[in-house]
Formats: structure tokens, sequence, C-alpha cells
């Protein structure tokens, strides 16, 4: 995927790698504000040439769009001049101009002095609140002076960490417990703020000009467990804008992506979904550092990719039944398949993998102690695909992200346009685990911008519509064999009342006997396999009825309710668990 996160914001053609200053407007004309093949992380850049008369300034706007009030911001640049050192001669600032009626505007700047070494510059302001705003104006400005040059490259504007609410602003640390969502929960609440990120920006360097990005209003929580993940095409014109206005209309080609809050390395991936074709259907562990010294581009890209749709075996041109298996190790520019990543073409062995739900898994093996590092792509059980050359393995912990997006739009449609002829269609994810292996290779650090992208607004979070959670479908009276002459006293089976509790996710377990002796101490949730599920336990002497919470990570099936009383007596019911 190549899913660089410091290139890409709401800012589109950050970068410039198209070779053009597509979405900028240069003032005062395009003499002086042109391409540059001096860039800052790669091939270009562009320049501003000031000169000394009168109409010397030499500036580039950008319009952005879905800034939300009270919000503040980092807007950041890249910058060099081609003076050696730094003077108040030659100055440029970072500005974000509001515009309101009638001409009236205010402008937050950042004024900076810079030298012929690329150093980034930061300019935090927030959004005013005044209801008559009309539009906000990213603008990098050069003033008039002694014919200088302004290099400028990968501009940015992203919510700050520190003021990003959902962020873990620390160092990742090793996970403590197996990952699990299963995307259920009572009618009204949120997907959790505490296990996802959701995710407002685009991406792609020259792809950016082929579409609007992904954002959090796409996302859909179903009914009956799922998160759906809606796209629109070349036809959509609801009421959901993307964060950018490519192709004319900034409301198509718009997608929708999550990322965990926590970051994983080694381990087992899974998720169960139902993909769709039309556009890029993805799953990826993502992490990524900025470091200008480190070899040529200086990004250092850690990601393993399951990717849909592909070019298969054969040759045909993106077909959904097919994908891309990607891994970049983390030691260089993760731009395009350099030494350090690796791409490959996997058929699924499927008819269609957008007809019904199927198993993925990577299992990412970092190493150390007698482990080799290595990395296994599968689907439904079968392996697609293996990688063991250490090269290309990652070993940085990352977080892990889904969704779906709009990248070349020749590599969604392999040339036949119709492909993206359509107005919504979504890929449906009905869970996610992650297992972690704890290997000795792991390692944990800081991301270069661990918030870039995310929407730190809990209300951007999808809510379910209703209750998704697991019901109970029947309750039958368990017969365990007790061998023992007092085995009617001692199991009350006959005397325990299973019941769902309306509008929850809880079972009411009550004893109907009037023996002060039979009061619950210890009941456990048991699978078919013998293997206990969950535990209760009372902290209450005296109860004969107790509510039993089952979550939302409960596998529909047959289960034993197996309980014991304050005076070792015995009750065993067995549960049918079924979604709603």
């Amino acid at each position: 995927m190549n899913f660089n996160l410091s290139r890409t914001t709401i800012i589109l053609n950050n970068t410039f790698e198209g070779n053009n200053i597509a979405y900028w407007s240069p003032l005062p004309n395009a003499n002086r504000v042109v391409i540059s093949n001096t860039g800052y992380s790669s091939s270009y850049g562009a320049r501003l040439i000031s000169l000394t008369n009168a109409d010397g300034d030499a500036f580039m706007n950008q319009v952005i769009s879905n800034l939300t009030p009270g919000s503040t911001y980092n807007l950041s640049a890249w910058l060099k001049s081609n003076l050696a050192t730094n003077t108040n001669a030659f100055s440029v600032s970072i500005n974000i101009r509001f515009n309101y009626p009638n001409g009236a505007y205010t402008v937050k700047s950042k004024n900076v002095f810079p030298n012929n070494v690329w150093t980034k510059y930061t300019n935090t302001f927030t959004v005013p609140t005044t209801a008559n705003l009309q539009q906000c104006i990213v603008q990098i400005f050069t003033y008039r002076g002694q014919n200088n040059v302004a290099f400028v490259d990968n501009i940015e504007l992203i919510t700050p960490a520190s003021n990003f609410g959902l962020m873990n602003d620390t160092v990742p640390k090793a996970p403590t417990e197996v990952f699990t969502e299963n995307f259920k929960g009572v009618a009204g609440s949120q997907l959790s703020t505490t296990k996802w990120l959701v995710v407002r920006k685009a991406w792609g360097n020259t792809y950016v000009l082929n579409n609007n990005g992904v954002v959090p209003e796409n996302l859909e929580l179903l009914c009956n467990g799922g998160l759906r993940f809606h796209g629109h095409g070349d036809l959509y014109n609801g009421p959901i804008a993307g964060v950018g206005n490519a192709l004319g209309n900034g409301k198509v080609r718009v997608g929708a992506c999550i990322a965990t809050k926590d970051y994983y390395a080694s381990g087992r991936y899974e998720i169960v979904a139902k993909l769709t074709p039309g556009m890029v259907n993805a799953f990826w562990t993502f992490h990524y550092i900025d470091d200008p010294a480190y070899q040529s581009g200086g990004m250092k890209n850690s990601e393993v990719d399951f990717e849909f749709p592909s070019n298969n075996i054969n040759g045909s041109k993106n077909v959904i039944n097919d994908c891309l298996n990607n891994t970049w190790g983390g030691l260089c520019n993760g731009v395009g398949l350099t030494t350090s990543g690796i791409s490959y073409n996997n058929s699924l062995n499927t008819t269609d993998a957008s007809q019904a739900y199927h198993h993925f898994m990577i299992e990412w093996h970092t190493g150390g102690n007698g482990v080799s590092p290595s990395i296994s792509w599968y689907m439904d059980s079968v392996l697609l695909k293996q990688e063991t050359n250490s090269t290309y393995i990652p070993f940085r912990a990352s977080r892990f992200w889904l969704g779906v997006w709009y990248g070349n739009s020749n590599w969604i449609t392999g040339g036949n346009s119709s492909v993206m002829q359509y107005a919504d269609k979504y890929m449906d994810v009905k869970s996610v685990k992650i297992t972690p292996f704890y290997e000795a290779n792991d390692i944990y650090e800081n991301e270069t911008n661990p918030a870039t992208g995310f929407d730190g607004v809990t209300t951007s979070y999808p809510t379910f519509p209703c209750n998704s959670y697991l019901i109970l479908k029947n309750v039958t009276n368990h017969n365990q064999n007790i061998q023992d002459d007092y085995a009617d006293q001692l199991d009350i089976s006959q005397y325990i009342i299973v019941s769902p509790i309306p509008a929850t996710k809880e079972l009411n377990v009550h004893i109907t006997s009037n023996s002060t002796e039979d009061q619950f101490m210890v009941i456990e949730l048991i699978d078919l396999y013998g293997r206990q599920i969950k535990k209760f336990t009372s902290t209450n002497p005296i109860d004969q009825d107790l509510n039993l919470d089952l979550g939302t990570d409960l596998a529909a099936g047959h289960y034993i309710l197996k309980g014991n009383t304050k005076l070792g007596k015995i009750f065993t019911k067995k549960i049918v668990i079924a979604e709603k």
C-alpha cells in the first residue's frame, strides 16, 4: 500500500509528486511558483521566487474544507532557501487565512527565516467559532527583497496529539492481552473509543488527485453485528463529502477506515470480512518514522498488507478474488518497492470473494530466540504466500488498519471505468482478532506523527442503531451424571430459571427454591469442549438472583451454564446463544 501518513493530510497535493502544483493557486503568477526537482523526501517540491520590485512577493494558496470550528490544528511545512545562513533579509510565512463577508479576513502567521538546510516549521492555530466564517485558506508566503528562492515540501495540516483526546501520547507498549472485536453493542452505544481511531484524511502521493480520501461518516455499525465500510463511487450525490475536491467533485471516491488505538508487533491478525469490487479493500499494519538523515527519502516504513483487488496470476486486471500481499521491512524509504519492500499477487481460491464472509489471517513473526522472521498470509486457512527474507520483515509494533479507499483508478478498474459507476458499495467486517506472540525482536517506538489523519471528535464515531448483542434462544435442563445417593438433593437445576434481560447483553439467573441454603456462589459458562468461557462470582452471600453480563465477544452456539451454591448444591443448564 505504501501508506505514508507523514505525507498525507487534509491538504491536497501536499508533496507535489505529480510534478505539478495542482490544487494550489500561484500568485502573482505561475512563473513565480513552480515545480522544483529539489524535494524534501522525494523528487519534487515547490519553488517560490521573490523579486525586489513592488510586486515581488510570491505565494501559493489552497482552500481547505471541513475544518471544525473551535478545534486546534498544526499547519506545518518543510522549508529551505538558497541562502547559506538565516537572515532577516529573507523570510517565509506559513499562514492560515480566515475569510469573512465583504472582503474581511484575519491571518494566523508563522514567520521564519530558512537557510539551505531542510527544516520543518509549524504554525498552531484554532479555527474561529464565528458564525460568518466563509473560507479557510492555507498559504505559503515569501516576501519581496533580494531575488531569493524558497523551497517547500510536505505541507501538513493535522490535529496535534496534545489536543487529541483519543490518542495515546506515550511510547507504545506491548499489549497485555488478546485484542478481540465483534462489533456488537446496545442501541445508541458507539464504536469503542478505547480500541479504535476513526480516520479523516486523503493519501497516496500522485494518487491523491484521483480520490477524496476517507471519512468517519462512511462507517456504519450493523444491527446483526459487524462494521460496514461504505465507498462512494462516481455516481454518488448524497450529503457526505470527502476531505478534498478531487475530480471537481468532493463527494465521489470517498471511503472509510479505522485503526487500532494501540500498537501490536509479532502476532496473528485475523479478520472475518465480505469484500466488494469497485474500490480498494485492505487490512494492514502500519508504522512510520520520518528521518531526513536516513538513506534516500528519509522514511522508515513498516507495513504488512492484504489488498484487494489485484492482478491475478494469469495477468487479468483488477480481480476481487485476487489480492496483493505486501511487506515493507522498516529499513528504508517505503515509496515504491525498494530493497526493504516486496509485493506479490495471489489467487484467493474462491469464485467470488464478495458473495460471502471469509477468514483472512496474517501471521507475523519478527523472530529471535530461535524463531525465524517470517510473514504468512492465509484465507480460510489456506496459505497464500509466505515471506522469509528478513530484509522484508518489519519489527516495529504498528497500528492495525482496515477499510476501503480509492487509489489509482486503473488499479481498481483495470481500464474499465464502468467498474466505478455506482453510488454506494461497501465492505462488511464481522470481527477482528489480534493474538500477540511477544517475540524477542519486537520493537516499540514512537511514530513521527501518531495523531495524523485521525478524527478526535467522539461524535464522529458510529453508533449502533439497535441492539446487536447475542440473545438467549433456548434454555434446557442439562442432566449431569451425579454418582451419589443424594443426587436429587444435590442437583437443583429444576429450581433454576435462566432468561435474557431485554435491551441488554445480560442473562438473569434466578433460584426459585425457598431454601435459604440455596444461594449462589460461583457460576461458570462452559463450551461443549469443557472450556471455561466466563466465570461469575457472587459478591453477596445471600444472592438468589444474579445478572450475568455476556459481553459482546461471545460467539453464537451451545453452552453449559454450571453453578454451585453456598452449601455445595449444583445446577447445570444447557443454553443456546444466537445472533439477533
